[in-house]
């Protein structure tokens, strides 16, 4: 298997599991836990930034950022672009 069906199948994969009704709520709720429309900044007791959980609160968004991606990649562009390339 190419490292281009490989990432299709993957895609595929993410489409099937977070395409379905319970997905989209699931992936709804991942996105919402995760801070995915906004950067979370939290704020001390003692009023200053953790900058350790501002660094856990990306690699959280990063996760829902992914997951995303995958999910709205639309593989016939994907495909046509890597097409595109290799006529040049």
């Amino acid at each position: 298997m190419t490292d281009e069906e490989r990432r299709t199948q993957l895609v595929m994969d993410y489409k099937m599991t977070f395409g379905s009704l319970e997905g989209k709520r699931v992936l709804a709720d991942l996105s919402k836990l995760c801070g995915l429309n906004f950067v979370l900044t939290p704020v001390g007791n003692d009023g200053h930034t953790d900058p350790y959980d501002v660094m856990r609160n990306e690699g959280k968004r990063t996760v829902a950022i992914h997951i995303n991606r995958m999910v709205e990649t639309d593989l016939m562009k994907e495909h046509d672009l890597t097409t595109d390339n290799v006529k040049e």
